[in-house]
């Protein structure tokens, strides 16, 4: 089966077509993450089978922009505007390039040249944020080092049991209802096992709902 799609831009037109096996795709899936087969899946249907191993890689990509983003508003923030526009000139640039370089070689391989764009945005900025502001990349390790531990656990825990579930539970929804309370309490045992300051806004909400609920 061949899939035939455009990519458009102002002057730019390029025509690809993509190759690809059917048959080989939900092993493939299945094999790329189980944890985010069920929810595809439950949301999408098993067409969509395809797509869970594009959307692991896709998944660092978010992580690696994330941060990326973080280094981009400090660059804002202390009025090096200049250089936040380079980068992102920069970043679309390789971006619009890569794509078309690797949309010959399918999309999982698409998905890889966007984490290789957000790697060198990432390098860009931390590099731009040093000549703004003396801030090193040890620094940006350790702002970040909490929030990537806190984040670790709840993918940790669901890629540990996705394997056991995935095979004792048939129905996807009911893999879902299943990940879900897991999800939370790996969630909440991170935010206070890691000391995540995110802990105190949600205190702050949990007392203030606790005083909305006395006063009735």
């Amino acid at each position: 089966m061949a899939l035939e799609f455009e990519l458009a831009w102002p002057e730019l037109h390029v025509a690809v077509s993509i190759d690809v096996d059917p048959s080989a795709t939900p092993d493939r899936a299945a094999n790329a993450d189980w944890s985010v087969l069920p929810i595809v899946r439950v949301l999408y249907g098993g067409q969509w089978d395809s797509s869970v191993a594009i959307a692991e890689i896709l998944i660092t990509w978010a992580c690696i922009a994330a941060v990326s983003s973080y280094n981009r508003e400090a660059l804002v923030s202390v009025g090096r505007l200049t250089l936040a526009l380079i980068k992102e000139a920069i970043g679309l640039s390789a971006r619009v390039v890569l794509i078309i370089i690797a949309v010959a070689s399918g999309l999982e391989t698409v998905a890889i040249a966007i984490v290789a764009v957000g790697v060198m945005a990432l390098v860009i900025t931390t590099w731009f944020l040093n000549m703004a502001i003396g801030s090193r990349p040890l620094d940006l390790v350790r702002a970040c080092i909490r929030s990537a531990l806190f984040a670790t656990l709840p993918l940790a825990v669901c890629h540990g049991l996705s394997p056991w579930i995935y095979s004792e539970v048939t129905y996807e929804l009911v893999q879902v209802i299943i990940f879900v309370p897991l999800e939370i309490c790996s969630w909440l045992i991170g935010l206070y096992l890691f000391k995540h300051p995110l802990r105190h806004e949600l205190e702050r909400v949990l007392s203030k709902a606790s005083e909305v609920i006395t006063s009735f």
